[in-house]
């Protein structure tokens, strides 16, 4: 198993080879994707290999923005331009409104206001607090319309339901290649679809959900726009390393991270956890569910944690179920909204660690990189001198 951790500032792409074939997950931004994710999928296809999933974990722009780039670019699936996509996962609109739509014609106020969405797009790489800088509406393509105009099977694993870990599902894809479902639950895409009506319903308040495209396009740029505030600074790690432990722990809010899908890959005894932006506590449930149930094994070979290295999504508890070779933690450190990686979230894994040789990796130079150094006893740290793909064989 070889997976490439991109340079996807402060999102998230990840391609994971296993034999022949290919699984990308999210695809960070344009820059991700022009730089440094195109090649690798010419090369690919030079080779005579394809995607074979796709999994675009939630709906932030630091982990689709690179995707809708690509599949704009590659066009029609069955003559793509770059690289064939076997399949998608990804939770759209009518995985998360489960309650019937209505068969009318749309009310031209209606249309009005999804229209005036529409025209926002999802907020750019580098956007600020004061200023959203949303995309123009000529570049404001929904992932759901490129999905369908490009014709990639949607959820064909689950029988185009939603990606959820309800029944915590494993699925086998080819190759003998294993895929055990973590999050999101279903309460957590019906949260979704709540806070998706509420600002409809403030744009508009008699509002009624009909079956037309627009309530699936303007779903998207909607829940992408989320906002989140933290204010967190670089300081020693010694700093918090008792904190930590007095505090209790403060979880992550975002509605659209706690949608996100996470999951195990596996094949041939060896392990990958990743963890998109989920929940600590969904992640904390079905890890245990699984040692519960069916004795399951939480050494991991490789593990990507979640919400690039943010305090709210790695509680101790979790820390304490998993124990993993490599710790990955996916950021530049220029979010402009947040702090990442998180001080204590990083105390915690060093607390964590044990006498086994472990990394924690880092995909950037980033301050905490030094920081890390000069505290770290047990574990390696690992980050790049320059900007480039990282590869690990597992």
């Amino acid at each position: 198993m070889k997976i490439e951790v991109f340079p996807a500032e402060y999102g998230d792409c990840f391609l994971v080879t296993i034999d022949d074939k290919h699984i990308l997950i999210d695809c960070g931004f344009e820059s991700t994707y022009i730089n440094f994710l195109k090649p690798r999928l010419q090369k690919i296809a030079t080779e005579g290999g394809r995607i074979d999933l796709l999994v675009i974990t939630h709906l932030h722009s630091d982990h689709i923005l690179g995707i809708n780039m690509f599949l704009e670019e590659n066009g029609d699936n069955a003559n793509p331009n770059i690289i064939e996509v076997n399949e998608v996962w990804f939770n759209g609109f009518k995985h998360t409104h489960i309650s019937e739509r209505l068969d009318e014609e749309l009310e031209e106020y209606t249309k009005e206001t999804l229209e005036n969405i529409k025209e926002q797009g999802y907020l750019k790489e580098g956007y600020t607090v004061e200023e959203n800088s949303p995309i123009s509406e000529k570049e404001a393509i929904s992932l759901t319309e490129l999905i369908l105009k490009n014709g990639i099977k949607w959820n064909s694993s689950l029988s185009g339901k939603a990606i959820t870990s309800d029944e915590n599902p494993q699925i086998e894809i080819d190759g003998g290649i294993s895929i055990v479902l973590l999050s999101p639950t279903s309460e957590a895409l019906a949260k979704l679809d709540k806070q998706w009506l509420r600002y409809l319903k403030r744009k508009k308040s008699n509002i009624k959900i009909t079956d037309n495209e627009l309530f699936d396009q303007t779903f998207e740029y909607i829940i992408s726009q989320e906002k989140q505030f933290v204010d967190e600074k670089y300081a020693p790690i010694a700093d918090v390393q008792e904190e930590f432990t007095q505090f209790p722990f403060e979880p992550d809010k975002s509605i659209v991270n706690k949608s996100s899908i996470a999951f195990i890959i596996e094949k041939d005894n060896k392990k990958a956890l990743f963890l998109g932006d989920a929940h600590s506590i969904d992640i904390e449930n079905s890890l245990n569910y699984l040692v519960n149930n069916i004795d399951y094994d939480l050494e991991f070979d490789f593990a990507k944690i979640s919400h690039h290295g943010s305090e709210g999504n790695m509680s101790p508890e979790l820390l304490s179920l998993i124990t993993s070779k490599k710790y990955l933690i996916s950021t530049n450190g220029k979010h402009p909204r947040h702090e990442h990686p998180d001080k204590k979230l990083v105390a915690r894994i060093l607390a964590n660690a044990d006498v086994q040789t472990k990394e924690l990796i880092f995909n950037y130079n980033v301050p905490m990189v030094e920081l890390t150094r000069q505290e770290a006893k047990q574990i390696k740290v690992v980050s790049p001198d320059n900007e480039e793909i990282i590869e690990f064989n597992l």
